[in-house]
């Protein structure tokens, strides 16, 4: 809220200094403020809300025009109390504001009595402390020098500990000393056998080797006897297996011999027979031969193919006795001579000539028959 200066002349001067830094008001020669300025201006009827004291071109017209209601609401403006009535609003607001900050006050004039009240009762519980402070100050002392005359004593036994320690310790120094000594010799020692150790580590990595290598011998062996244990039970199964073909063999050429000795009398007697029927036939053709030389081939037959007929005949029948003893003598040769290998037996070579012969010449008289 401002306060107008009061004019109590009828000309008063009023100045304005412009600068680029400052923006002054003069009022007679006096520095005042913008504010107070325009309050004076206002109390004078120039007010920027109220410009009716300046007429413009046209305005009179629009008056004559204007309502009732209008013209009251700018009577109202141009006599003032319009802007009565707005500062008459702000001062009612600024009333009810003080009246609020008044209740404010109130209430914290209530709370400082209330804390008055506590820090009496504060004051009063303070001074009972001072005073038993005073009285545990006076017990701490007491016991803070009982405690000290108890911490000297304890120093000086410490003091005699430190000088006995002390003695200790040199004794220690000295023995550490020697420990030293005797620590370099082990050093030493310790290096010796670090040789020792790399030799016996090189001297233990080849016998690993060797170790290794025979190990690898002894696998390979134990998979030779392995393989051998294998074909030995092999062999002693296809043994047993030959033992018992050998015995069914045996027992084949036991029946074979047997049946050999019941044919052998007339193997024997059939090959007397076919002697004696090679010796007739060589008779016969013999005979023949001289009865063609002698009669002559023209006169024997009527004809040529009675000639035929007859030649065609004889050889037929010595077909069918050539045929059956050479399948019996086939026979018995193959018998003969399955038996002999069978029994491990040497054949005999001449029986052997004596049947190529015989069979040589029965092929030659039967040549010689179809001359």
């Amino acid at each position: 809220m401002f306060i107008l200066k009061q004019v109590d002349k009828e000309e008063v001067r009023l100045r304005r200094t412009i600068s680029s830094k400052k923006d002054e008001y003069f009022l007679d020669g006096k520095h005042i403020t913008k504010t107070e300025v325009m309050n004076l201006l206002e109390s004078a009827g120039f007010s920027r809300s109220n410009p009716y004291y300046v007429v413009q071109q046209g305005k009179i017209a629009s008056l004559t025009l204007m309502k009732d209601s209008e013209r009251l609401d700018l009577l109202k403006e141009i006599g003032g109390t319009r802007v009565y009535e707005e500062r008459r609003r702000e001062s009612l607001k600024l009333m009810q504001e003080t009246g609020n900050k008044r209740k404010q006050i109130v209430q914290v004039v209530q709370y400082l009595d209330e804390r008055l009240k506590e820090l009496d009762a504060e004051k009063d519980e303070l001074r009972k402390y001072q005073q038993l402070d005073k009285q545990r100050k006076s017990l701490e002392y007491t016991i803070y020098d009982k405690e000290l005359q108890d911490a000297r004593q304890k120093l000086k036994e410490v003091e005699d500990a430190r000088n006995r320690v002390s003695e200790t310790s040199a004794k220690m120094h000295y023995n550490v000393l020697d420990a030293h000594e005797k620590s370099k010799d082990l050093d030493a020692q310790m290096k010796d056998l670090g040789k020792e150790l790399q030799g016996l580590n090189k001297e233990r990595e080849a016998v690993e080797k060797q170790h290794s290598q025979a190990i690898k011998k002894l696998t390979e062996l134990q998979l030779d006897v392995k393989d051998m244990q294998e074909r030995m039970s092999g062999a002693n199964q296809a043994k047993e297996e030959a033992g018992r073909q050998l015995k069914s063999v045996e027992k084949e050429i036991q029946d074979s011999m047997e049946e050999l000795e019941k044919i052998s009398p007339s193997y024997e007697e059939q090959v007397e027979k076919e002697k004696e029927i090679t010796k007739g036939i060589m008779d016969r053709e013999k005979q023949l031969s001289i009865l063609y030389q002698k009669q002559g081939r023209a006169t024997q037959f009527a004809s040529k193919a009675d000639r035929d007929k007859w030649l065609q005949k004889e050889i037929e029948d010595l077909q069918r006795v050539l045929s059956s003893n050479l399948a019996q003598a086939c026979y018995f040769f193959l018998m003969h001579l399955s038996c002999g290998v069978l029994l491990g037996v040497p054949i005999a070579l001449g029986s052997i000539c004596d049947l190529t012969v015989k069979f040589d010449e029965l092929k030659l008289s039967l040549f010689l028959g179809l001359l």
